[in-house]
């Protein structure tokens, strides 16, 4: 609002954004605290690091690091500052085994299409079902008991 206020007028602006016109007034008078100086150079100092650690400290760690750089700060402080410009510290995900080691390691497949069986109920003669496995298709026949290669 400040640099546009030689183009528009300020009530209108103040009504647009929902400000009194006081408070805008103000606000051209304030000057900012030694605390805020303080919180912009903390956060420059919080950035800084978060690049170096590659995103991997979180406050606890991040405060204990600037108290080794000289900042007296606390954690709740130093955590208030990250939420707020959120940044976040990215964790490792740990590996988790999905795949089962005792399987047949020919793929399975004989085992498969034994285990599979299809009976079809009524006259649909002619329909075929296919099943996908392992990146191969199967097929199966609707009046046979046994799969069919395709």
């Amino acid at each position: 609002m400040k640099d546009y206020r030689r183009e528009y007028p300020i009530g209108k602006m103040c009504k647009v954004f929902e400000v009194s016109k006081s408070a805008f007034y103000r606000s051209l008078q304030y000057l900012p605290s030694e605390r805020d100086h303080e919180n912009r150079l903390l956060l420059l100092e919080i950035r800084r690091i978060h690049q170096q650690s590659k995103a991997t400290y979180g406050s606890p760690r991040m405060a204990d690091e600037l108290k080794v750089r000289g900042f007296n700060v606390s954690e709740p402080r130093v955590a208030r500052l990250m939420k707020k410009h959120q940044i976040r510290a990215v964790h490792k995900k740990k590996f988790v085994v999905t795949t089962d080691s005792k399987h047949n390691p020919s793929g399975g497949r004989e085992q498969a299409e034994s285990q599979l069986h299809y009976r079809c109920s009524g006259k649909s003669v002619g329909i075929r079902y296919h099943l996908y496995q392992d990146g191969q298709r199967m097929a199966l026949s609707d009046g046979n008991t046994r799969p069919i290669r395709s």
